[in-house]
């Protein structure tokens, strides 16, 4: 009898490779184990409305571990487009498994050990040894999201316990401020748990203190003009994308983001000009601004209709 049974999951694409490599070095360490192959990934889809069907589900229940390779995701619109026919009036909407999984199973901390082994001639340093844990379930993984919610939609949320945990970072920020009233992750990262909570100016604060600690921090500069955008501080948050593009110019979400908020200063022809370097940058970002209500203002231009409709741009 097998000591474990585990769940694998190829997935689509890239998955099915990446999965035949893991169960070779699983195999060679002659792993005792019954493996049990699940349905999971874009076939399923549009097959069936669900990439992540229940049978799957009940099959991880039952099983010790899973192995998941990867995946095919799409914008939703481009995903009903794919859903078979029998399907498109049954309401169904796309929702990523990969975060169903997490947050079905409650994988709340993607863990990343990162270790050098003396003699390996692909070590950055030798001397490396340490352990990231990355956000899996909250955060941009929420389903969450406030801006531009209306602000009695923003207080409602924040009366389900999840919000709480917000609250609870900044706590422990502030004692971290306390300790080292120099740490610019603090700073930062208070600040982002402020602007989850939707309180934007709070957050700038604490994003202009990291960035007086040290003026190249990218982020910083990032998500103190997501802040300012939300509070329609448009000019003042195009500079904050400006700083980012200085430090990084390649920095694609940073061109995007700036598109934005020219679109909703109604300056079509800056905004059409950003949003060509942004998909020469990546064509996927095409699929966001069909859809995205930033562009609203400039939606019915043709300009914007030949950008976006146009293949081989």
């Amino acid at each position: 009898m097998s000591k474990y049974k585990i769940a694998v999951l190829p997935g689509d694409g890239t998955g099915k490779d990446v999965m035949e490599a893991a169960r070779i070095v699983l195999d060679k360490i002659e792993l005792e184990a019954e493996y049990v192959e699940g349905d999971i990934g874009w076939e399923f889809w549009c097959e069936e409305g669900n990439p992540l069907p229940d049978r799957t589900i009940q099959m991880l229940k039952e099983t010790d571990v899973c192995l998941f390779a990867a995946i095919t995701s799409k914008p939703k619109e481009d995903a009903l487009k794919e859903l078979h026919p029998k399907h498109r009036d049954k309401g169904y909407s796309y929702f990523s498994p990969i975060v169903r999984l997490r947050q079905e199973f409650d994988l709340y901390t993607n863990l990343r050990p990162c270790k050098a082994y003396p003699g390996n001639p692909l070590n950055y340093r030798d001397d490396i040894d340490l352990v990231i844990f990355r956000e899996n379930t909250e955060g941009m993984y929420a389903g969450v999201e406030f801006h531009p919610l209306p602000e009695e939609i923003r207080d409602a949320l924040l009366l389900h316990p999840k919000m709480g945990k917000f609250k609870d970072a900044i706590i422990c920020f502030d004692k971290a401020i306390e300790i080292s009233p120099d740490h610019k992750y603090a700073w930062y990262n208070k600040g982002v748990a402020l602007a989850r909570l939707g309180t934007f100016k709070d957050a700038i604060a604490c994003y202009n203190k990291a960035i007086e600690l040290d003026p190249q921090y990218l982020n910083a500069w990032f998500e103190k003009g997501i802040a300012l955008d939300a509070l329609g501080k448009f000019e003042e948050a195009i500079t904050c994308y400006d700083g980012v593009i200085e430090l990084d110019p390649n920095d694609a979400v940073a061109y995007y983001n700036k598109a934005c908020a020219k679109s909703k200063q109604k300056k079509q022809k800056e905004a059409i000009d950003l949003l060509k370097i942004v998909i020469k940058m990546n064509p996927a970002y095409k699929n966001n601004a069909k859809t995205d209500s930033d562009f609203d203002n400039i939606r019915e231009s043709k300009e914007f209709r030949d950008l976006i409709e146009n293949e081989s741009f």
